[in-house]
């Protein structure tokens, strides 16, 4: 399967919305918010939500960034923040090729990467090495 990923931000950004779409914006900005708490309870903690759930942060920080300008904003743009989108670019764009079934089993990784210590790594990982 071959994809075209853009790689200019108003290309990435109708991506955002699709993507949290596909995993659920409520359970996402829940997590958020969650993820959000962990973080400012020590410095133990905001070091595990930085290491291990920034893409959780990353999109839901865009997400926000998107509601409130209607686009997303260069200057509030880093390797993270790219990363992240160019992640929710590749799932969206592979959702799309899938069969039904093969929907689903996306689907269902979306929502259980949400609930997991690790977060989005292992899915992460794998998009990186199909594309």
């Amino acid at each position: 399967m071959l994809l075209s990923i853009p790689s200019k931000l108003d290309d990435l950004a109708p991506y955002l919305t699709r993507f949290l779409d596909l995993a659920g914006p409520e359970r996402w900005f829940k997590r958020c918010d969650q993820l959000d708490a962990d973080q400012h309870r020590s410095p133990y903690r905001w070091k595990i939500v930085s290491d291990y759930h920034w893409l959780e942060m990353a999109l839901g920080f865009q997400a926000d960034v998107f509601a409130k300008h209607g686009r997303l904003l260069p200057e509030l743009v880093d390797g993270r923040i790219l990363a992240s989108l160019n992640f929710a670019a590749t799932a969206t764009e592979i959702y799309a090729h899938l069969p039904p079934k093969g929907r689903q089993v996306l689907e269902g990784r979306l929502r259980d990467s949400l609930k997991a210590e690790t977060g989005f790594a292992p899915l992460y990982l794998e998009l990186a090495l199909v594309t």
